[in-house]
C-alpha cells in the first residue's frame, strides 16, 4: 500500500513538472525522486532488523498458555509439531518465514547457528508461511508480518520478535529457556 501511494505521488509530481518545467529538469527531478524512494524502501526493509527485541504476546495467547492438543509421533506439521512440544512442557522457537525474502533468508542463517547448540533442549519448528498446510497456524498466531519469531516457554507463554533478530540475542534468550528445564 505504501508503494501504491508512492507510486501516484511519484506521478502526479511528474505530470505537475511536465506543465511548469523543461524535460530536462523532468528528467533529473524523477531521478531523485525514485532515489529517495529507493533509500525510504531499503530503509524500511532493513529497518526490520533492528527490531531485535522479544516483546510479549499477550494479545496472542490472552495471557494464557497455548492449549496443546495431540500429535502423531512421525511425519508432523509445523502446527502438531508445537503442539506436541507443548504438551510435553518443552521450550519451543517457532520460526515463521517464506522460502523468498531476504529477511527471511537471513534469519534463517541465524538459527542454523544457533539450532545445533540448543535442539536437544528447545524444540524447533520451521513454519513456511506460503504452504497451505500452515495457513490455519499462521491465522491462529496473528502472523501478518515475516519473518515472526515466537518463543514459547516450557508453560507455554509466548514472546515475539518481527523482522532479523541477533544471533547473539536468539541465543541468549534461547538459552534462558533451555536452562529453566528441570
Amino acid at each position: 500500500m505504501l508503494f501504491f501511494g508512492l507510486a501516484l505521488w511519484l506521478a502526479s509530481l511528474i505530470i505537475y513538472c511536465e506543465v511548469t518545467m523543461k524535460r530536462g529538469s523532468i528528467v533529473i527531478l524523477a531521478l531523485v525522486v525514485v532515489a529517495v524512494v529507493s533509500i525510504i524502501a531499503f530503509k524500511l526493509v532493513s529497518g526490520l532488523a533492528d527490531d531485535t527485541a522479544l516483546v510479549p504476546i499477550e494479545t496472542l495467547t490472552g495471557g494464557i498458555p497455548v492449549a496443546a492438543g495431540p500429535a502423531a509421533d512421525t511425519g508432523l506439521t509445523p502446527a502438531e509439531q508445537l503442539d506436541q512440544a507443548l504438551a510435553a512442557h518443552r521450550p519451543v522457537f517457532v520460526l515463521f518465514h517464506s522460502t523468498t525474502c531476504i529477511p527471511c533468508k537471513e534469519m534463517e542463517k541465524i538459527v542454523a547457528r544457533v539450532r545445533p547448540d540448543l535442539e536437544d533442549r528447545v524444540v524447533f519448528v520451521d513454519v513456511i508461511v506460503g504452504e497451505a498446510r500452515n495457513q490455519d497456524l499462521n491465522r491462529q498466531m496473528g502472523i501478518r508480518v515475516i519473518p515472526t519469531s515466537i518463543i514459547f516457554d516450557a508453560q507455554g507463554h509466548a514472546r515475539q520478535g518481527v523482522g532479523v533478530i541477533a544471533e547473539d540475542t536468539l541465543r541468549a534468550e534461547l538459552q534462558k529457556l533451555a536452562e529453566q528445564q528441570p
